[in-house]
């Protein structure tokens, strides 16, 4: 979880934004199926995922997390809702739209 916690702090950082809630980080195998829409196989069960509110909006911290990323700060996916996800798998993935 540490290096996924590094880039939501750079994402803050960066911003000059709080976060305002984790939403969600790791998620048991149980929890993880009882969730809307969560990936049968989520990085979140496997520590390295987190869903994150900042108080500058989703579309914001979305669009920061696409540059660090870009910038090469992590490999990982960046998802985009009413939230973000970021995730520190190892390559890249994205969905959601900003």
């Amino acid at each position: 979880m540490a290096p996924t916690l590094r880039v939501a702090d750079k994402i803050r950082t960066r911003l000059g934004s709080q976060l305002n809630y984790i939403n969600s980080a790791y998620r048991s195998p149980a929890y993880n199926a009882k969730c809307p829409g969560a990936a049968s196989r989520s990085y979140h069960m496997q520590n390295c995922a987190l869903d994150l509110m900042f108080d500058c909006g989703s579309e914001t911290a979305f669009a920061m997390a696409k540059t660090l990323r870009s910038e090469g700060v992590f490999r990982g996916g960046i998802g985009y809702s009413a939230f973000i996800h970021i995730d520190t798998r190892g390559h890249d993935s994205t969905w959601g739209q900003a």
